[in-house]
Order: structure tokens, then C-alpha cells, then sequence
């Protein structure tokens, strides 16, 4: 919990998302314009919850001063019972805890639903940055060219491919007793991942590729590709069940409905504002604040800023319905 209540590893923004609002992130409510979750009066619930797990015993005391990866450390030890991950956390860091801990093993699982079966997480965003190409530039074409190699070769390769297992037999995929692997162990003199070294960052992806390839694996459909069976190979079962979980219920992943630039208040104020409200919280969880608190730091929070930023994020999300018109 030291740098959020809605992160991407060690979360607990669940517990919120199980009576309707999740915090740090900007929501559409009924009226249809964007409110900040973090101050809504769901979030009295969800704090209630953590002050009693905390009072029990359920949450380690120094979850304050953990990260998300610090806080993955107990798990990986065999200290903590239950972690709220991403999908390919199943393969690392999750998977750790099996070589720590003799006799270890772990499961996927449904995000917990609230009393009134509400259920939500933190999901994972479409978009992980851009890339830039100087307009001076001679031939800017070079990239695409190169960008569609990419796509034609390493992502979904055709039959008869040379690229059907990846770049080089001894590289990135090598044969174990006749049979393709994609584990280090078996590649002799080592493995490389050749997603490091392309301009895009990162292997890039087609939509529902990846699901709808899950989903044929999961089936056990006789009709996979190349791209199928290395998916297989390279993801853990608790991974695949995930995806399992995740594609029978798309709608508990929650995302930031605010997806534009700082607002000219959020870059004045915004992170104290977001500090205050942390801050707060974490008092509430951990007893050194009544539950009553809240409502004077919500309070706080739109007379400081609160109000004024939320004028500017809808004033952003007004103008993407004119641009959409």
C-alpha cells in the first residue's frame, strides 16, 4: 500500500472494487461525466474492511512502506496466502514460491465479490506509450517497413514459416527429444529473447490474438497454430486459467476512464492532493484516524483542488464527444 490502493501488482483496490468504486482512477457514473473514485462514499466500505484485516491479522503490518514488488517478496517466501496479480504473474514472480517453499503450489481464482456482488480489479490498459519519429527524418518509411517484418514474421507466422518457432534454432527456441522448448534449460549455451531487441520495446500485439489463442488451448481445440503451441509452452497453467477467469468476466477489470494529459490543476496540485488522500487512508486502515476522517479530507480534497480538476477532466472528456460527433 505505499504507493497506491489501485496498482499493478500486490492490489488491494479489490476490496474497494467490491462495494462499487476504485479508487485513484476516474470512473463514468450515472450522469454519464467522470468522478474521481478515491472520493466517493463506496470507499468508506472498502477502508472499513481493510481497518478490520488489518486488526485481524490479515495484512502485514508494514504494508505501508511496501512496493508492489517488495510486497510480492512474502509471496514468493510463503509468507502471504493470497496476492492480486496480473495474468503473466503466474509465470514470474508468482511462480517463485514453488522453488522456496518445498511442497508449495498456487492457484487462479474469481476476483472476491462484494455483499451486493459487486467485484472489480485493477485491468491491465491497452496502450503502454508511443513511439516517436523525428519529422526531419529522411525516410520515415524504414520503420514501417521494418514494423511490418515484425507483424508478418515473429507474431502469428504463416505455415512453412522459417520464423515458425522464432528466429534461429540455438537463439530463442531450440529441441528437446524431438520436441520444440522454449525453456533456457534446454536451449544449449543459453536462450535469448529477441522481443528485447526490437525498436518497438516489446513483442507488439493484435487484438483478441492472444485470447482467442488461449481459448483454443483452454478447449483443447485440435485446430492450433505454431503461435498456439508456443503460447502453451510458454504460459504456466495457473496463467491459463486466468485467462479463463478473465475472458468469463471482461467487465470486474477496471481501467482509468481518464486517459488525457495532466490538466493544467493536476500539474500544479495534483500529486499533494493525491498525497492527502493516501495518507488518510492508510490512517484509517492502520486505526490512527476514525472512519469519520474520511469525509473531512474528502472535503479537503475538492475545496483544495478537487473541484477544479474534476472540471477540467470532464471538460477533456466533453471534447472526445465532440471530436466523436
Amino acid at each position: 500500500m505505499k504507493n497506491s490502493f489501485f496498482t499493478w501488482m500486490s492490489d488491494v483496490g479489490f476490496v474497494f472494487g467490491a462495494y462499487g468504486q476504485m479508487p485513484d482512477i476516474w470512473s463514468t457514473g450515472a450522469d454519464g461525466m467522470l468522478s474521481y473514485g478515491s472520493v466517493q462514499p463506496s470507499v468508506r466500505q472498502g477502508l472499513t474492511t481493510l481497518k478490520r484485516w488489518m486488526e485481524r491479522g490479515y495484512i502485514p503490518k508494514d504494508a505501508e512502506i511496501l512496493d508492489e514488488v517488495q510486497a510480492t517478496e512474502s509471496w514468493k517466501l510463503g509468507k502471504a496466502g493470497m496476492i492480486v496479480a496480473p495474468l503473466w504473474a503466474a509465470g514470474w514472480p508468482l511462480g517463485n514460491v514453488t522453488a522456496n517453499v518445498p511442497g508449495a503450489r498456487f492457484e487462479a481464482y474469481p476476483i472476491p465479490v462484494g455483499p451486493s456482488g459487486l467485484s472489480g480489479t485493477r485491468g491491465t490498459p491497452p496502450e503502454y506509450g508511443a513511439m516517436a519519429i523525428n519529422a526531419a527524418m529522411a525516410n520515415p518509411e524504414i520503420f514501417f517497413n521494418y514494423m511490418n517484418f515484425v507483424y508478418d514474421n515473429f507474431i502469428d507466422p504463416p505455415a512453412g514459416s522459417p520464423y515458425r518457432w522464432g528466429i534461429a534454432e540455438g537463439y530463442d527456441y531450440g529441441y528437446e527429444d524431438g520436441k520444440v522448448t522454449f525453456l533456457e534449460s534446454q536451449v544449449p549455451g543459453g536462450f535469448a529473447d529477441p522481443q528485447k531487441y526490437l525498436l518497438s520495446l516489446s513483442l507488439p500485439s493484435v487484438p483478441n490474438l492472444l485470447s482467442e489463442s488461449i481459448a483454443r488451448i483452454n478447449s483443447g481445440s485440435s485446430d492450433q497454430t505454431s503461435y498456439d503451441i508456443k503460447n502453451k509452452l510458454l504460459r504456466t497453467p495457473q496463467e491459463l486459467k486466468g485467462w479463463q477467469i478473465v475472458e468469463s468476466n471482461p467487465s470486474v477489470y477496471k481501467t482509468d476512464a481518464f486517459t488525457g494529459a495532466p490538466t493544467p490543476t493536476m500539474e500544479k496540485i495534483g500529486d499533494a492532493l493525491d498525497e492527502l488522500l493516501h495518507d488518510a487512508m492508510l490512517k484509517i486502515v492502520y486505526g490512527q484516524e476514525p472512519l469519520s476522517s474520511f469525509d473531512l479530507v474528502v472535503a479537503r480534497w475538492h475545496k483544495l483542488g478537487g473541484n477544479k480538476i474534476t472540471e477540467e477532466v470532464n471538460d477533456w472528456y466533453t471534447s472526445l464527444e465532440k471530436i466523436n460527433q
